[in-house]
Formats: structure tokens, C-alpha cells, sequence
């Protein structure tokens, strides 16, 4: 489908979505936030995280509505968090300190930034078992992000579909990391791009001749439009 003004907007993997107007403005539609007990124990695992025997806690960044809050504590945190705003192109608000980050309220997904992603991972799967859905950033993996248990892109997208009347089975999803995977499974026309990880292209049902750099999402909904498959929102209810 296509959708006009204003938009929904699927966001932090699937914890949040809003509806977003051309002027800027956005609402709320739902969030799915880290529990409490489960934000408490992500906070105690950076910052008693060790190397080689020695103290070396972990940038945190908490994403809470469409903000995105860090704590960093040392040079290397600095460097973290530029490197990630260059990444997201989204800058982090500084924070002092951890009970600062407390009072602003409770994280929908919360970003562990580390060298050794896979190591953390292991760790964190020892810690938390399954109840909480852990992803490993991409495309450049020297995160982890922590999410509530169940929530994805995938189920977001469902959650959203849902709200807003429309069969998951009209939408086209495009993807390049771990993290598209249920998002390309459970859309109408799941689309891996080419740069995408063997893993996610196995999830699609469409594996693009093109990377995000040679406009692939653009020249794939060019060319479902000239086949006649893309159809705005308001045609697809008349044609139902």
C-alpha cells in the first residue's frame, strides 16, 4: 500500500510506532517498553562488565519516545557515541548519570555499545535466558540492542497493521540486517537487499539485484508500480 499524510511510522525495531505529518509533528500510537526489573539487570550487566579481569562498563543508551539518552563515562563512550550518531544520523542527549536516565522514564529498547557484540550476546543469553529479545546491530556490529520479550520488527509491524485496519499481506517490507527478518517474514512481499546477510535473504521472498547505495528500495517500488501491484491506501479499500 502507500500511504499518504500523515504516515505511520514503525520504529525501534518494532517498540514503538507513531503517525508522523509532513510539518514534523508526531503522535504516539503504542510502545512496548523493557520492564523495569529487566532495565535494572541491562544496566547492572555494562556496568560491571569486565576485560581481561579489569573494570570496563559499557555505554548505555536508552531510547525513550523519539529520543535517544546516553551516560558515557569515559573517552572510548565519546568516541562510541559519534561514531553511532554518524551510523543513525541521530544525535544522543548526554546524561550525567544513571539516575538521571531513571527519572525520564522507561526505555522502549536500550543500546549496549561494545567492540565484542558476539561476546555480549552470550553473556546476556546466560543472564536473561529468553526473556528478553536480544538483536546485534547491523550493519556495523559493535552493538547489541536490548528489547522486551516478543518484540521485533515483525510483531510491530502486525501490532501496527492491526490498529490501523490494514491486512499484512498488502505491505511490502524491505531489509538488510538480522533484524528484518520477522519484518520480511510476515509482510505480503518480504524484499532482502542485495548486501543483505544470507540469514535475512532466506527469510525474504524477494532477494533484490541491488545494495541500499544504488537505490535499491526506490528502483523496487518503481518497478511494482509499473507492474500495477502498488496502489494507494484509499484504492486498496475500494477494491476490497
Amino acid at each position: 500500500q502507500i500511504f499518504t499524510d500523515p504516515i505511520p511510522v514503525l520504529c525501534l525495531n518494532g517498540a514503538l510506532a507513531l503517525r508522523g505529518s509532513a510539518d514534523g509533528k508526531t503522535t504516539q500510537i503504542f510502545t512496548d517498553p523493557v520492564s523495569p526489573e529487566h532495565t535494572e539487570m541491562v544496566i547492572d550487566l555494562a556496568d560491571n562488565h569486565q576485560k581481561d579481569g579489569k573494570p570496563d562498563p559499557l555505554l548505555l543508551q536508552f531510547y525513550i519516545d523519539d529520543k535517544i539518552y546516553a551516560v558515557p563515562k569515559n573517552d572510548h563512550h565519546l568516541e562510541l557515541m559519534k561514531r553511532y550518531e554518524a551510523l543513525a544520523g541521530h544525535p544522543q542527549e548526554r546524561l550525567e548519570d544513571i539516575e538521571a536516565l531513571r527519572k525520564i522514564g522507561q526505555p522502549a529498547k536500550i543500546l549496549v555499545l561494545t567492540e565484542d557484540p558476539d561476546s555480549l550476546i552470550e553473556t546476556a543469553k546466560k543472564r536473561f535466558g529468553d526473556n528478553i529479545h536480544l538483536v546485534r546491530g547491523s550493519p556495523e556490529p559493535f552493538f547489541v540492542e536490548f528489547l522486551s520479550k516478543g518484540v521485533c520488527k515483525g510483531t510491530g509491524l502486525l501490532k501496527l497493521c492491526k490498529v490501523d485496519g490494514v491486512d499484512p499481506k498488502t505491505i511490502v517490507a524491505f531489509g538488510d540486517g538480522d533484524n528484518d527478518m520477522e519484518f520480511l517474514e510476515y509482510s505480503g512481499m518480504g524484499c532482502a537487499m542485495k548486501n543483505a546477510r544470507q540469514v535475512t535473504k532466506d527469510r525474504a521472498d524477494v532477494v533484490l539485484e541491488w545494495t541500499n547505495d544504488e537505490d535499491g528500495v526506490a528502483k523496487q517500488l518503481q518497478r511494482l508500480q509499473e507492474q500495477g501491484i502498488l496502489c494507494p491506501a484509499e484504492e486498496e479499500v475500494k477494491m476490497k
